[in-house]
C-alpha cells in the first residue's frame, strides 16, 4: 500500500511539473513525456527548428519558431488525435489554425536559456510574461469579426452563470461590469472569489462603438489574480487574440493590446521576391 502511494505521488509531480513545461515551453520536455501529452505530430512540430510558414488570416507569414508553439493548420487532428497519412507540405498557402506563444512585457523577449534564472526568481506577483493564443482559419469562424463582441453580448443577455451589473466607475478607461449575486460567503473562504466563474468583465469599444476589447479578471484578492484579455486583429488579419496575464497587468492593457499586436503583425513574410 505504502507503495502504491508513492508511485501515485510521483505520477501526479510527474503531470504537475509537466504541466508547468508544457505552458513555459513544450519542447523543453523529455521525449518520453512529449510522447504521452501530445499526438506524434504535434510532438514532430514541437521539434521543428526553422520558422513556421503559412498564411494567417488572409496574410502570408513566417513565424519564428520561438513564437509557434502549438501549431496547427486547417485540417490537423487534434491535440491527442493521431495523424491520417503523411504530414502535407506546409506553404504560404497553408491556412492556420491556431498556435501560441509567451512573451515578456514591455520589451516582447520570448522566454529563453537566458531567463531561467530570472523566471525563477519572479514570483507570481511580480511576472511579467504574457501567455498568447492565436486562433484563425477554421477556428476563426464565419462571425469572426464580429468578436469580442459576442461575449460581451452573452454578459448582457445571461450567459453566464452570475448576473452582472455595471459599475459608477470605468477602470482604467473600460467599462466596468461586476458579478451581483455571488455567495459572499464562498467568496471568504475562497480568498476573494466564490469559484472559477467569479470573475469581473472589463471591455473598451472603438469610435464607432465596436466592442474591440474583452477582459475577464477573476477576482481573487490578490494581485496574481489571473486576466484574460481578447481581441480581434481584424481588418488586418482575420485572427483571434487572447492574452492571459497577472492581474497587477491590467492597467496597461492598452500597450499590452497595441504590443502583442505589433508582433504578430511582425510575422508577415513578404512573398514578391
Amino acid at each position: 500500500m505504502k507503495m502504491r502511494k508513492q508511485v501515485v505521488l510521483l505520477a501526479i509531480g510527474l503531470i504537475v511539473a509537466g504541466f508547468v513545461v508544457v505552458v513555459m515551453k513544450p519542447r523543453l520536455l523529455s521525449k518520453p513525456v512529449q510522447h504521452l501529452l501530445f499526438a506524434d505530430w504535434m510532438v514532430e512540430e514541437e521539434r521543428r527548428t526553422g520558422p513556421a510558414i503559412g498564411q494567417l488570416g488572409g496574410v502570408p507569414v513566417s513565424i519564428p519558431r520561438d513564437y509557434a508553439h502549438f501549431l496547427e493548420y486547417d485540417g490537423d487532428p487534434g491535440f491527442m488525435e493521431q495523424r491520417k497519412g503523411a504530414r502535407p507540405e506546409r506553404t504560404f498557402a497553408s491556412s492556420i489554425r491556431a498556435f501560441g506563444f509567451e512573451v515578456h512585457y514591455p520589451d516582447m523577449r520570448v522566454p529563453s536559456s537566458n531567463t531561467v534564472e530570472e523566471r525563477r526568481n519572479s514570483g507570481i506577483y511580480t511576472s511579467m510574461w504574457l501567455r498568447v493564443g492565436v486562433s484563425s482559419g477554421q477556428d476563426y469562424g464565419s462571425d469572426g469579426k464580429n468578436a469580442p463582441g459576442v461575449y460581451v453580448r452573452g454578459m448582457k443577455d445571461g450567459f453566464k452563470k452570475y448576473k452582472y451589473e455595471r459599475t459608477g466607475v470605468n477602470e482604467y478607461g473600460l467599462e466596468t461590469y461586476v458579478p451581483i449575486n455571488v455567495d459572499e460567503a464562498a467568496r471568504q473562504k475562497g480568498r476573494g472569489a466564490a469559484d472559477f466563474a467569479d470573475y469581473n468583465v472589463y471591455y473598451h469599444t472603438d469610435a464607432t462603438g465596436r466592442v474591440d476589447t474583452y477582459i475577464e479578471c477573476h477576482n481573487d484578492s490578490h494581485e496574481a489574480a489571473p486576466c484574460k484579455q481578447k481581441f480581434n486583429m481584424f481588418p488586418e488579419m482575420a485572427a483571434h487574440i487572447s492574452v492571459s496575464y497577472r492581474r497587477g497587468l491590467l492597467k496597461d492593457w492598452r500597450e499590452i493590446q497595441s504590443s502583442v499586436s505589433k508582433v504578430i503583425l511582425g510575422f508577415e513574410a513578404n512573398t514578391k521576391n
